[in-house]
């Protein structure tokens, strides 16, 4: 630095000096400060459960645009049918209705930290059973989601991050 002040005054910090502190935070170079506490083991997030929200957040955008599209599908089906097709439109509610479940439970588990939230078994049951309104899509998620669930690792998980009762 400067060698030529008075050993009185501290000279002006430069970029250069707030780069190197700011760089710096293990306990040895700045003795009194604190280190910042990485998460302890049982508050980090596994991989699988944060695969389980990306699949559930990509099958539920899909199985909403499968509902539009079953909507626009029927709704052309009722042009060239006098109208008969609109008996089928509400068909298309079930496949929407999971779509926004699956997504709005994705949301509630991909966020650091994320929600406590229980596992939900019953989204991948309605996501399986959307196979009978022809999205196969959400089929294999429902099938890949019971998978995830079962794992040993993202069920320990789900049980330690269980969301307390409102009593």
């Amino acid at each position: 630095m400067n060698d030529d002040l008075p050993p009185d005054t501290t000279p002006e910090p430069t970029s250069d000096d707030t780069l190197d502190e700011a760089a710096d935070h293990s306990p040895d170079a700045n003795p009194g400060a604190l280190a910042p506490r990485p998460p302890a083991a049982h508050e980090r997030k596994p991989g699988k459960v944060t695969a389980l929200a990306v699949i559930n957040l990509a099958q539920g955008i899909l199985s909403t645009c499968y509902a539009v599209w079953l909507v626009f599908f029927f709704l052309v089906f009722a042009l060239g049918s006098a109208g008969c097709g609109c008996v089928f439109v509400p068909l298309a509610v079930f496949p929407l209705v999971v779509g926004i479940l699956a997504i709005v439970h994705a949301t509630k588990l991909l966020p650091e930290p994320p929600q406590a939230v229980a596992p939900a078994h019953w989204l991948a049951v309605l996501q399986m059973c959307t196979l009978l309104f022809g999205d196969v899509v959400s089929f294999a998620a429902g099938v890949a989601h019971l998978v995830l669930l079962n794992d040993s690792e993202v069920s320990a998980w789900f049980a330690r991050n269980q969301p307390k009762p409102l009593v």
